[in-house]
């Protein structure tokens, strides 16, 4: 069974070099040293979780996640953690992450749809760049960075059972085209308008947490390899 998933389509460049050994196996925990990092983001309303998301963090003071883990929140209970391997709730508390000042999200959300469903928050104070544990995810815009036919991608799983993971893991995925009709029924309205803000990518038995980015890894011409965020779960 491979089950297909929508993503919100964002072309993004992490900066980090990584060899393909340091990969985790797909659905298992990585090593706590993994690169490309993700963020955690926790909202905690009366102090207690209410649900988590994942994010990436853009510049020192702004966060990028998707619309339907913050719309309708109060930014004041928003939390972003950040260089974690270990998820157990020791760690994710409300005193442990940074918090929101305020978030915006896209003009052309819509809901029903998840079209658009890009968000950015602006943290309270800025995060302490180092590039090893805490690096910048860098938004650009390239027609050379369009996904082919298959290309391999890989996606911040959930469990099978929906529950959160306690350590940090990765899924490999595969990205797929509209000649799957499950994928053109989720990034095609009425069957023949494309919505250009979604992309599918599909696993057997794996699926995407929701926030979580989807990244697939590249080099340069000199050999320097690196992760491109192509999307964004919405599981």
């Amino acid at each position: 069974m491979r089950t297909i998933f929508a993503f919100i389509a964002l072309i993004v460049l992490v900066r980090l070099a990584v060899r393909q050994d340091e990969l985790p196996v797909p659905g298992i925990c990585g090593i706590s040293t993994i690169k490309p990092k993700t963020s955690s983001l926790g909202y905690y309303e009366n102090g207690t979780a209410k649900f988590y998301c994942g994010a990436n963090l853009i510049t020192a003071k702004h966060v990028l996640t998707a619309i339907h883990c913050v719309v309708g929140n109060d930014a004041q209970y928003i939390r972003i953690h950040f260089a974690l391997h270990n998820f157990t709730s020791n760690v994710l508390k409300p005193e442990n992450g940074i918090p929101a000042q305020r978030y915006v999200s896209h003009e052309s959300h819509n809901s029903g749809r998840l079209t658009n469903d890009v968000a950015v928050i602006r943290l309270q104070v800025p995060v302490a760049v180092d590039n090893l544990k805490v690096g910048l995810v860098c938004l650009i815009n390239s027609a050379s960075s369009k996904l082919k036919y298959d290309d391999p991608v890989i996606g911040d799983p959930n469990q099978p059972s929906s529950s959160r993971p306690v350590e940090l893991q990765q899924v490999a995925l595969q990205y797929a085209d509209a000649t799957y009709p499950d994928c053109k029924s989720l990034t095609h309205l009425l069957n023949f308008v494309k919505e250009l803000s979604k992309i599918c990518a599909c696993g057997q038995y794996q699926r995407v947490c929701n926030g979580g980015p989807l990244v697939r890894e590249k080099s340069l011409p000199d050999g320097t390899e690196y992760f491109e965020q192509v999307g964004r779960g919405v599981s």
